[in-house]
């Protein structure tokens, strides 16, 4: 009977994850199977090649991901900040945050990984500059966000008004 369980598991974890659990063979698979249920999840969430697909999510960009998260740094804000300026190295873009080369190094990489920043080498120097198009995207994601919270702050708004000039009128 367990085995039979087991069976049912892979094959419901195959047909959701087929490209990480066609990876593993059966015996693994149900090895894992008679392991806690939490951590046979986890197991199958973090293949790296699994795509879970939401059918519910309409705008699905791993780029706007990553400028969102290099968006979420305060240091990496502020590092666009003075490239929107102009061209700067890794240690004028360090020097306003007091950190060392490798640390704003590091979050350059984060920016460049992002779309947000090209580097190039010039002579010892590493010489960075904003790439503005990622955040067009991201712009145009917000956008949309925009609308439908005006929409329905429009409608509170009226919402409220009529209740006022409800209250306001006197009962006769």
């Amino acid at each position: 009977m367990k085995h039979a369980r087991r069976h049912v598991i892979w094959r419901t974890a195959q047909s959701l994850y087929p490209m990480c659990v066609s990876q593993v063979s059966l015996p693994v698979a149900l090895s894992a199977a008679s392991i806690a249920p939490k951590k046979f999840n986890q197991m199958v969430d973090n293949c790296r090649r699994a795509r879970i697909l939401n059918l519910m999510v309409e705008y699905d960009s791993p780029r706007l991901d990553s400028v969102f998260h290099a968006l979420g740094d305060p240091t990496r804000r502020g590092m666009l900040a003075n490239l929107a300026l102009g061209e700067k190295s890794i240690g004028e873009l360090a020097q306003p945050f007091e950190m060392s080369f490798a640390g704003a190094s590091k979050h350059v990489k984060v920016l460049e990984d992002a779309g947000l920043v090209a580097r190039r080498k010039s002579g010892r120097m590493h010489i960075c500059s904003l790439k503005a198009e990622p955040l067009a995207e991201a712009n145009r994601w917000l956008r949309q966000w925009e609308q439908f919270w005006t929409t329905r702050l429009d409608r509170l708004q009226a919402l409220i008004e009529s209740e006022t000039k409800a209250k306001e009128k006197p009962h006769g």
